[in-house]
């Protein structure tokens, strides 16, 4: 049995639409996705968010890695269900490109993979003179910004779950064609997907069902092969755990899994309202029955395949997370599943119905006059929320810069040393056009030497380190965080007790610093020891032209590093 590649309502090729009416019917196409990109000019910010803590440190782990070896065990290592490779990668290229990590290019690379799903969308409706308008509301879909804004601002969600869609699709549309040179693609396709988020193991097991269907056994072996050896590679380095959540004990596991399944296939419906989720995804569902039984993957099996691997990947999640939370179903960042599998019903259902429709210039009116409404009011409700995301982003980086807590992570403490040790290493560069330092915020420069006016005759641990803050051609100031230590018994100081001394030939600076709140989220927190926290932020325009020394100073007493501030005009540096 041969099937269609692609569905086609009937053997006699339409005639070409003329030049001008192709060229409205895309313009129309992009407006929803040039406003979708022209929010993403406005709101996205290059501040980390979330996991993206996670994938900056891996990514600084691989890079310092001394071995090739461990380079590669780094790339290739589990997060969860999940590899990663692809998304490492990207930050790492962004890296070697841009000289450092920017989280804002990250974004925009990873929302280039909605224009595959677009792609996806035109090459597999049919061949109609319309072709380009019926491609309209998949835009306005697609390109929703309420049901997208997480993935305008959280870099790695989005290069994981777009692009796994994208290469799930890309590889599904391979496989539709039908042809040995294609079968390669669809191949290559799968296997990058499951190397960039854990679904595409069902890309795997979907694509090789769908070469048995269509009676391609020679491509089926092929495709088992290939796929074998990295399914057990991912496996082997996949671990459970007892009591994990995908544990299934009783008949109501079963009940809040099935839930959260058809939940998740519905979840673009809502944010807050699971009945509305559960309502959508049972209409899909049954709508997909419907297919089966109409043997729609003759007509089109690449959307089927893609239906397919929409309906695994809501299988696994609600067996992986189901148990954690179920409201988690709510998530933002499984809009995008619930978005992709509607487009599919919408381009099916052009498939089916749309040939024998008398009116089709009302219907397809119709659907773009539903789909434009639901695209305003998500724009609207979606501004909002980039608008919100943008705000508290940009205070929290400001507001880490003066107390050394605030950004967004799960873990206060793990955030700081990844933070910290990005600047340090210049992995990443806090976006200087965004920096509000407040006057009042800046250490003060002290007169009298009073304060500091000897150096400790012995030893005074402590421990800091120094971060340039503002462009490299014309920096604003110095931060430099640490502790100073003494033992259990000791009381914590006064606020304002200790001091930053920058000790140069041409003589001395002694600044203010303020106290941590929050001692034991420094990279420099001993467990065993009192901990007194300082933080100062020196302004550059109070600086001379020198190499000053760094100190601190602690009842009067003064301890010197080695490490040196050197300014020169408008550049500063710092060397260990």
């Amino acid at each position: 049995m041969i099937t269609k590649p692609l569905s086609n309502a009937c053997s006699k090729e339409p005639d070409p639409p003329s030049r001008w009416f192709f060229f409205l019917g895309m313009l129309l196409v992009f407006f929803p996705v040039l406003l979708y990109f022209f929010s993403f000019s406005i709101y996205t910010t290059n501040v980390p968010f979330s996991d993206d803590f996670s994938t900056l440190n891996e990514v600084m782990q691989i890079l310092q890695s001394g071995t090739l070896r461990g380079k590669f065990a780094l790339l290739f290592a589990h997060q969860n269900e999940h590899l990663h490779v692809l998304t490492r990668s990207v930050f790492m290229l962004v890296y070697f490109v841009f000289g450092s990590i920017d989280f804002k290019i990250l974004v925009l690379i990873s929302n280039v993979a909605l224009l595959g799903l677009l792609f996806f969308a035109y090459k597999t409706l049919p061949e109609k003179q319309e072709k380009i308008f019926l491609l309209i509301p998949v835009a306005l879909l697609l390109f929703q910004l309420k049901q997208n804004w997480v993935h305008l601002i959280w870099a790695m969600e989005a290069l994981a779950a777009l692009y796994a869609l994208c290469f799930a699709g890309l590889s599904f549309y391979f496989l539709g064609k039908n042809s040995t040179k294609y079968f390669w693609w669809a191949l290559f396709f799968a296997l990058i997907s499951l190397l960039t988020h854990g679904s595409g193991v069902a890309i795997l097991v979907v694509g090789g069902s769908l070469l048995l269907i269509q009676k391609r056994f020679s491509m089926a072996s092929i495709w088992i092969v290939g796929a074998l050896p990295v399914l057990v590679v991912y496996f082997n380095k996949l671990h459970f755990v007892a009591n994990s959540p995908m544990t299934v004990l009783s008949l109501n596991d079963l009940a809040r899994i099935g839930r959260f399944f058809i939940s998740f296939i519905g979840a673009m419906a809502s944010y807050d309202n699971q009945t509305s989720l559960f309502t959508l995804g049972a209409f899909i569902i049954s709508y997909f029955i419907f297919l089966v039984f109409k043997k729609y993957y003759k007509t089109n099996i690449a959307v089927f395949g893609f239906m397919v691997y929409l309906i695994f990947v809501a299988a696994m999640v609600a067996l992986s997370r189901s148990g954690v939370e179920e409201n988690l179903v709510f998530s933002n960042r499984y809009k995008i599943f619930s978005l992709t599998m509607v487009m599919l019903v919408y381009i099916s259902a052009i498939d089916l119905f749309y040939p024998s429709t008398s009116r089709r210039w009302f219907f397809l009116s119709g659907m773009i006059l539903v789909m434009g409404f639901m695209f305003m009011v998500s724009y609207g409700g979606g501004r909002d929320k980039l608008e919100f995301a943008r705000y508290s982003q940009l205070y929290r980086i400001n507001q880490w810069l003066d107390k050394n807590y605030s950004l967004y992570d799960k873990s206060e403490s793990r955030t700081n040393l990844v933070m910290t040790k990005a600047l340090i290493g210049g992995f990443y560069k806090v976006p200087y056009q965004f920096t509000r330092i407040p006057d009042e915020k800046y250490s003060t420069s002290v007169n009298s030497s009073a304060p500091c006016n000897k150096e400790s005759p012995g030893p005074l641990e402590n421990a800091f380190n120094v971060i340039i803050v503002g462009p490299d051609a014309s920096p604003i100031a110095v931060r430099i965080e640490g502790m100073i230590y003494g033992s259990k018994a000791e009381s914590s100081v006064e606020r304002g007790s200790v001091y930053v001394v920058l000790r140069s030939r041409a003589g001395s600076y002694i600044f203010t610093s303020h106290s941590h709140k929050r001692t034991y989220s420094s990279i420099h927190f001993q467990q065993d020891k009192s901990n007194i926290g300082l933080i100062s932020l020196i302004p550059i325009n109070k600086l001379q032209n020198n190499s000053y020394q760094i100190g601190l100073c602690y009842q009067g007493r003064v301890v010197y590093s080695n490490r040196l501030i050197i300014k020169q005009e408008h550049l500063v540096k710092v060397v260990n």
